[in-house]
């Protein structure tokens, strides 16, 4: 009964958040955005593995990516990853995080932020919603948001289909 009652709001805080968010947004591609956020749920390995796979990818063309992983245990992972994370001990009562890796992250404004929740964590999208990112996707989460471009995929998808869904998407956008 508490984790509802949490859950509500941590709901609310994030619809309150939704409408007071303030940023300058501008269009961005994967071309064009020369520094790249990524926000992920880091808990299940394979994720961990597609997103640094993509990382070396992105590096490789020239941009300059962030990464903040989400680990959904009470302590931090026993192999300590090769980037900034938080985890569930560091959440407040209404799953906000209180950590200062996060803190750090939400003080640059990134041309672009990818969210990478497939399991919907609050604390993902909470990051995601307080980032002054000049332009925001992701998934497509239950949770209110200010995402710019939403991709919605069947669940199970990897995160490289994931990828090449914004891909794909992205590469239409025209930029002026």
């Amino acid at each position: 009964m508490f984790d509802s009652l949490r859950y509500r709001f941590a709901q609310r805080g994030l619809q309150r958040l939704a409408k007071a968010a303030a940023r300058k947004r501008r269009v961005h591609t994967l071309d064009t955005a020369t520094s790249i956020q990524i926000v992920f749920d880091a808990t299940v390995e394979a994720v961990r593995k597609e997103v640094l796979d993509w990382v070396l990818e992105l590096e490789r063309a020239g941009k300059k990516v962030r990464l903040l992983g989400y680990f959904d245990s009470s302590k931090a992972p026993e192999s300590v990853p090769s980037f900034d994370f938080f985890f569930r001990k560091e959440l407040n009562w209404n799953y906000s995080p209180k950590s200062q890796k996060v803190e750090g992250l939400l003080k640059e404004v990134p041309d672009l932020l990818v969210g990478i929740n497939p399991k919907g964590v609050v604390a993902v999208d909470w990051v995601v919603l307080m980032s002054k990112a000049s332009m925001k996707v992701g998934m497509v989460s239950g949770h209110p948001n200010d995402i710019d471009l939403q991709i919605d995929l069947p669940e199970g998808s990897s995160v490289k289909k994931f990828v090449s869904e914004l891909r794909h998407y992205l590469d239409k956008i025209i930029t002026r």
